[in-house]
C-alpha cells in the first residue's frame, strides 16, 4: 500500500488548477487569434479577461472566508463587471462564424442569463446570511455562479 502524504496531495491540486489555467489561456488565446484572422472586430486582450476572472475569484475566496453583505454585494459586482464586459467586449452579435467552436453563441447567452439571474436572486438569500442554511445555500449560489462563468469562458 502507497502512502500519500497531504503534501503531495495538495501539490497534486495545485498542478492540476495550474495546468486547467493554462489551457484555459491557450483556448481563449486560439479563439482571439482565430478572431483576428478572420478579421473581425479587435478584441480584448486576453489579459483583461484573466483579471476580471481573478477578481471574481478573489472575491468569492472573500466571501468563503467571511460572510458579510459587504463582501456578497462585492462579489455581486464583480460578477456583473464580469458579465458586462464579456457581453460588450468578447461576443460578437453580428455574424454567425463568430461563434466559439465548441458552445454555440445562443447556449451562451442561456448561461449568460442564468448568471445574471442567480447574481440577482443572491439579494434574496442576504437576510438569512446569518442563520446555517442561509450561510451554505449562500456558498451554493456563489459555487454555481462561478462555474457557469467558467462554462462560459471555456
Amino acid at each position: 500500500m502507497n502512502n500519500v502524504s497531504i503534501g503531495q496531495i495538495s501539490q497534486s491540486k495545485q498542478t492540476n488548477v495550474v495546468r486547467g489555467i493554462q489551457e484555459l489561456n491557450q483556448t481563449q488565446q486560439l479563439y482571439f487569434e482565430q478572431m483576428k484572422a478572420n478579421g473581425k472586430k479587435q478584441t480584448p486582450s486576453l489579459t483583461e479577461i484573466n483579471e476580471l476572472i481573478t477578481n471574481v475569484t478573489d472575491k468569492k475566496s472573500l466571501v468563503e472566508m467571511d460572510m458579510t453583505v459587504d463582501n456578497v454585494l462585492s462579489y455581486k459586482k464583480a460578477v456583473q463587471t464580469f458579465l458586462n464586459f464579456y457581453v460588450n467586449n468578447v461576443m460578437d452579435y453580428d455574424n454567425i462564424e463568430s461563434r466559439h467552436p465548441k458552445y454555440g453563441f445562443s447556449q451562451k447567452m442561456t448561461i449568460l442569463k442564468q448568471v445574471e439571474k442567480q447574481t440577482n436572486e443572491l439579494d434574496d438569500v442576504m437576510n438569512l446570511i446569518d442563520t446555517k442554511t442561509g450561510h451554505l445555500d449562500m456558498l451554493n449560489r456563489i459555487g454555481e455562479i462561478t462555474g457557469m462563468i467558467l462554462d462560459v469562458v471555456l
